[in-house]
């Protein structure tokens, strides 16, 4: 079932709202699960759908009339996960691997959004330097990112440069995390925190689950000096090691309100 509601982009309708108050016209879709929030006339832009309007309010088109509605906030799990899987070549100063990114929710909106306005002939570049990856690296789309019916993932194979360091007859390796490899969510994540507790900068409406996995393979030698886990403002860190294999996972929410100056202060004494 199709439902079309009225609402406007711009600021909170009023309780009593006339034929002017409305600027925009928006669909529910019933889906597996619930229903899905579309916007067509946002087609050329940015996604047909968006987390921009959630928490407005909207005017249901129905026969006998009815009451302003307001839009649910979170209608769906707002998540972006990369999974990292690959090894490091001889000298430890490259990873090889492969890579998969999964977005939901508002963060598929951004992706689609993105990857609309990237010519399909140059989203392979474009992929390369939103994750971070070395030259060379072979990234691509899955799906039409036009098409809401068919999900939209980032596959492929991608080469990170590693930080080595001779400490103690042994070699230290400093591995990508989420601040090398989500560009598009580090400067989502600067932003926050350089906006003052007090106003101004960008405030993001829902929260926005940030995931790494990673898993690297060491084949020229064993994995010892695991660093402890860690956490603080919404980030947190594991790592275990199992021979010649690294595995860690970052977890950071961004959102879904800015951080005050202390809360800014310590997450970016952990990240860095």
């Amino acid at each position: 079932a199709v439902l079309p509601r009225l609402d406007r982009r711009g600021k909170r309708l009023d309780s009593l709202p006339g034929s002017r108050s409305f600027d925009n016209m928006i669909v529910y879709v019933d889906v597996p699960g619930g229903r899905s929030l579309l916007d067509p006339t946002a087609m050329v832009a940015t996604a047909p759908y968006g987390s921009s309007l959630r928490g407005s309010n909207c005017l249901p088109l129905e026969e006998n009339g009815c009451g302003l509605l307001e839009i649910p906030v979170s209608p769906c799990g707002d998540t972006l996960r990369v999974t990292v899987v690959g090894e490091t070549g001889p000298s430890m100063d490259t990873l090889s691997c492969e890579l998969r990114l999964e977005a939901r929710g508002a963060a598929e909106e951004l992706w689609r959004s993105m990857m609309i306005q990237v010519d399909p002939g140059a989203r392979s570049e474009a992929l390369r330097l939103l994750l971070g990856c070395l030259p060379g690296s072979d990234l691509g789309l899955t799906g039409d990112p036009l098409d809401l019916g068919t999900p939209v993932e980032v596959r492929g194979r991608a080469a990170y440069a590693l930080a080595c360091l001779p400490v103690d007859g042994a070699t230290a390796v400093r591995v990508p995390g989420l601040c090398e490899i989500d560009q598009a969510g580090t400067r989502l994540a600067a932003i926050l925190l350089s906006a003052g507790p007090a106003g101004g900068g960008l405030v993001i409406d829902t929260p926005l689950l940030e995931t790494l996995d990673l898993e690297i393979a060491f084949p020229g030698g064993s994995v010892d000096g695991v660093p402890g886990p860690a956490s603080a403002g919404g980030y947190s860190f594991s790592a275990s090691s199992g021979g010649r294999t690294l595995e860690i996972q970052e977890q950071a929410l961004l959102g879904p309100a800015r951080a005050g100056a202390a809360e800014a202060g310590i997450l970016l004494e952990t990240l860095w």
